[in-house]
């Protein structure tokens, strides 16, 4: 599978469905979750999987799905992406309430196509006076743009490395 194939992959609602279905060992729990079909959660994963190039979940007694080691290898990293994503779309919203404010984020390259695309869209859908700026931009400029004060939000994958900056 191509890198824009992976990438593609890699949008909110998969990482969402791969996170349910871990989480509660069922695809059919996880669709009820994201109120859409079983089908649909089971092509997401289908996708994840054929983008990893691993298999993420087996069956186990009593048709639950186990993780395997290349899911429990990937968790940890989409529960992140969607902290992040989720901070992101609070942080968003806190400035959409002062209309007319500036909103500058930076996101790794992966991260700033469609997951920071579709929070600035529901942001800019509730709050169209926010003037938002997405900067795709890597580890250290994502660090110097926080600590010079010129972002407000920098999302990645892995911590910080500047002692002078939390990590959530």
């Amino acid at each position: 599978m191509g890198a824009e194939e992976v990438k593609q992959q890699l949008r909110h609602r998969t990482l969402l469905a791969f996170r349910l279905v871990f989480e509660t060992a069922s695809v059919t729990r996880a669709a009820e979750r994201l109120a859409v079909t079983q089908p649909a959660v089971s092509q997401l994963i289908g996708g994840l999987e054929r983008a990893v190039g691993a298999a993420l979940f087996e069956r186990g007694p009593g048709r639950r799905l186990v993780p395997t080691a290349a899911a429990r290898e990937l968790y940890a990293d989409a529960c992140r992406a969607l902290d992040a994503l989720d901070a992101f779309e609070a942080a968003a919203r806190a400035l959409a309430d002062r209309s007319g404010r500036r909103l500058a984020v930076a996101a790794e390259p992966a991260l700033a196509g469609g997951f920071v695309r579709a929070v600035v869209g529901r942001l800019l859908r509730a709050a169209p006076h926010t003037d938002v700026v997405i900067d795709a931009a890597y580890s250290r400029e994502r660090e110097d743009g926080l600590l010079r004060g010129a972002l407000d939000l920098a999302l990645a994958s892995v911590p910080p490395a500047s002692a002078r900056l939390a990590s959530t």
